[in-house]
């Protein structure tokens, strides 16, 4: 483990080369405005988007940039950079100069070939087909059998391997045990490449072959001993699978089910479905806030009807003619799976991150060790008390916050103040609101969009939807089509010498002074001290609204923090209102190679010359100033260093 735990921090720090010879098309999937293909070259993959038809098996020389996709921006963010590296793929281009040079015959086109046979099957034939033979879950299932519990079922794992071997085993009983062993790990082998090597189909695979391999000899290796021996080997291959949801999930199942012993027995049943459901919260919660009890009642339900009926079903079905005769029975299961949907009841849960995991699964351990019922219900309920109880533990935390959210080519400013008791976004743009859930956000007092661009108010209607807002602020003086849009919520409308008081902290509203004929200088502009800091948060204003500022706030414009206005357009932060705010340090919120080309270099000049300490969410991506009790001064912790 110890060795295993080296290799995968060595590996994430290297880096391939980008691709400069020739590439083999792997993978073809159709998107919106054309194809995204997987292109091998050597041993990586790097994606591919054009609108150009390319066939898979084709080797192809490309011209043009190579990038990489976009890293996680905060604690908990989504890692797109991390995804696709536990699929190979360390690269992407986009509609690059392509040079087919020649056509090759490639395993891959098997694939390709099954799924073309599928879509000529009935619809609702094709559903099941695809998704319980090739692990392609339709759009049509996926909300469904998610509020259900049945979509493990549905994505090709251990249960899938388990039907398969014992089918086999049937019909080879007259073949020796080894031959069998060998014929069915190739036949396993082979269905992982025609299935395009899923994640928990891997873990199956591979643990059913080794335990099988390693067992001919006398010493006996447990199931237990081969499980950790399969998480070795996964990782060995490919260290980003730690960070896949399908690894984590399949292996925490797995892990359960190895070291218990449950009952082969209705009792067992729900017994086994209710400890995997809850062991996995952790994981399921950062997918999903939502908990949904009747899961537990039907996935020991359904269970035997997948591993008996429509798993074999949806095998025979791939034989056209029987595929049109079952096509209205798969239709009765959708219906099911719908009216089971629409009566799913649901209980909003906070994301168990963190620490929060850790001691979850302590607790956990302990309630399931308990063998007297009533013990056990005591044990049940001091979990369930302590999952209420994380979003509450905010309150009782005395450090408080002031986030610069690294969102791109846009603005999200995050103040939170010690004990809860004051909570403010500034614009919302990027991931704002995986960010307040990871957070264990649960409240905002005030909602502050600086004006009505799309790059300062992308999230509002998600947040509006997902989290509670108590009061929505707009600038007195934005007209644009978003502000119209949110006269619904009843918002305050702000302008110059306005003030707004939340907890411990006063927010005073230096701008707009008056109708501008650019809409960024009806930007709202932000002063407020906060444990002895003071910042000044400045939307996109522009020369007119600044001039303003200098000439009619001079005195009130020292700041020792400012963000930046407009991403650090040369159209802001001129140099007369940079010597009115006299910062100590410059935050600039701007997306990496963005083309606008913010920042421009005339104010990063600018603000050299005035000595200024500049951060830039394009290199550091987040930052946050926290205020430490008994500390004199806020630490700045930035989410990567740059």
């Amino acid at each position: 483990m110890v060795l295993t735990a080296v290799w995968v921090v060595m590996y994430k720090q290297f880096q391939p080369q980008k691709p400069q010879n020739e590439g083999l098309v792997i993978q073809s999937q159709s998107i919106t405005g054309g194809y995204r293909y997987v292109v091998k070259y050597g041993f990586y993959n790097y994606h591919l988007y054009t609108n150009e038809h390319i066939t898979i098996g084709s080797v192809i020389q490309v011209e043009g940039t190579f990038k990489q996709y976009e890293d996680d921006q905060f604690e908990g963010d989504f890692s797109s950079l991390d995804y696709h590296k536990s699929r190979f793929v360390y690269y992407v281009i986009y509609h690059p100069k392509i040079q087919i040079i020649e056509q090759k015959w490639i395993p891959h086109l098997w694939h390709q070939n099954i799924k073309q046979h599928i879509e000529q099957l009935p619809y609702y034939t094709q559903v099941f087909v695809k998704s319980l033979v090739l692990g392609m879950l339709e759009t049509e299932l996926k909300t469904g059998t998610s509020k259900i519990g049945i979509t493990h079922l549905f994505v090709l794992s251990g249960l899938h391997v388990t039907m398969l071997i014992g089918l086999t085993d049937k019909m080879l009983f007259f073949i020796p045990k080894k031959a069998r062993v060998i014929l069915q790990s190739s036949g396993l082998l082979l269905y992982l490449w025609i299935t395009l090597f899923p994640v928990s189909l891997i873990r199956a695979v591979i643990q059913y072959i080794l335990y099988e391999t390693i067992n001919f000899n006398q010493i006996r290796y447990t199931r237990l001993d081969v499980f950790s021996y399969t998480w070795i080997i996964m990782l060995i291959i490919n260290p980003f699978y730690f960070d896949h949801t399908g690894f984590q999930l399949s292996f925490l199942v797995s892990f359960l089910f190895i070291v218990s012993r449950f009952k082969n027995t209705i009792q067992g049943a729900f017994t086994s479905t209710l400890s995997a459901q809850t062991f996995v919260i952790p994981i399921t919660s950062k997918i999903s806030q939502q908990l949904y009890p009747i899961a537990f009642f039907t996935t020991p339900l359904f269970i035997p009807l997948f591993t008996y009926v429509l798993l074999p079903l949806a095998w025979l079905s791939l034989y056209l003619p029987v595929g049109e005769i079952l096509n209205e029975g798969f239709y009765y299961i959708i219906l099911l799976i719908g009216f089971l949907e629409m009566n799913a009841l649901s209980f909003r849960i906070s994301m168990v991150v963190g620490v929060y995991a850790l001691v979850y699964w302590g607790l956990w351990i302990y309630a399931y060790q308990s063998e007297q019922w009533i013990d056990k219900a005591r044990r049940i309920l001091v979990v369930i008390i302590f999952v209420l109880f994380i979003p509450y533990v905010k309150n009782f935390n005395p450090v408080g916050k002031v986030t610069f959210l690294s969102v791109g080519q846009g603005d999200t400013t995050i103040i939170e103040r010690p004990y809860n008791q004051c909570t403010v976004v500034i614009d919302t743009f990027g991931d704002v609101v995986d960010y307040l859930k990871y957070n264990h956000i649960e409240k905002i007092d005030y909602l502050i969009i600086t004006h009505g661009d799309y790059d300062h108010h992308r999230e509002t209607m998600a947040i509006m939807n997902e989290i509670q807002v108590k009061q929505l602020v707009l600038s007195q003086y934005d007209d644009s089509d978003f502000q119209k849009t949110m006269r619904v919520y009843n918002p305050m409308y702000v302008q110059k010498g306005d003030r707004i008081r939340c907890g411990d902290i006063e927010l005073n509203v230096l701008s707009p002074f008056k109708n501008y004929p650019s809409s960024n200088d009806v930007s709202v502009v932000i002063q407020t001290t906060i444990a002895g800091t003071t910042y000044l948060f400045t939307g996109d204003i522009e020369y007119d609204a600044e001039f303003d500022l200098v000439t009619q706030s001079y005195g009130e414009l020292r700041s020792d923090i400012l963000k930046v206005g407009h991403h650090g357009s040369r159209s802001s932060t001129h140099l007369a209102f940079l010597n009115a705010v006299n910062p100590s340090i410059a935050i600039i919120s701007s997306g990496k190679d963005n083309s606008f080309g913010h920042p421009h270099s005339e104010v990063i000049q600018r603000l050299q010359q005035k000595a200024v300490k500049i951060y830039q969410t394009k290199e550091v991506q987040t930052i946050c100033f926290v205020d430490l009790p008994f500390y004199r001064r806020y630490l700045i912790l930035i989410h990567k260093p740059g």
